[in-house]
C-alpha cells in the first residue's frame, strides 16, 4: 500500500546550480518531479543554498540561524511560484512571522493537503539553534505524514 500523506525534507541545496542559490533549471526539474508524486505532500525546505551555517565564526551563531530561518522563507516562496506556475496549488506556512506567509497551522496545513495542495513549511521551528531536520520531524507528526 502506498502512503496516502508524505512530508518530504528538502535541502535548500536541492533549489540552487553552478551560478548561485537558484537555478531555474533545477528548480523546475524538481518541480516536475515533485507534480508527479502520487500523494498529498508537505515540504519542509532548508536554507543551505543560502546560507550553511556559520563555519569560521564570521556570524554569531544565534544570528546564522535566523538568517538560515528567514533563507528558508524564501526558498518557500521561490518553490512555491515554480510549483504555481506548472499548474500546482501550493501554499507556504512560516514558524516566523513575514507577512507574506501564512504562520504554521497543522489543521489548516492538513486541510489544503486533503484538497490537492502542495503545503511547503519554511522557518525551520522557529527557534535557533535547531535544525531543518528536526522541523520535518515535528511537521510529519502535526500533518499525520504516513511517511517522513
Amino acid at each position: 500500500m502506498s502512503p496516502r500523506r508524505l512530508l518530504l525534507k528538502l535541502s535548500g541545496e536541492a533549489l540552487m546550480g553552478d551560478e548561485g542559490p537558484f537555478s531555474p533549471d533545477e528548480i523546475e526539474r524538481l518541480v516536475r518531479v515533485l507534480s508527479a508524486v502520487d500523494a498529498e505532500l508537505g515540504i519542509v525546505v532548508g536554507g543551505g543554498n543560502i546560507l550553511r551555517g556559520a563555519r569560521g565564526g564570521w556570524l554569531d551563531r544565534i544570528d546564522a540561524d535566523e538568517v538560515g530561518m528567514l533563507a528558508t522563507v524564501l526558498n518557500g516562496l521561490v518553490l512555491r511560484d515554480y510549483l504555481e506556475k506548472s499548474g500546482r496549488e501550493a501554499i507556504v506556512q512560516s514558524a516566523v512571522a513575514t507577512g507574506f506567509t501564512a504562520p504554521i497551522d497543522p489543521r489548516k496545513a492538513r486541510k489544503a493537503l486533503e484538497e490537492g495542495a502542495i503545503v511547503i513549511f519554511a522557518g525551520g521551528t522557529g527557534n535557533p539553534l535547531v535544525t531543518t531536520d528536526t522541523a520535518a520531524a515535528i511537521r510529519a507528526v502535526s500533518i499525520r505524514a504516513d511517511l517522513l
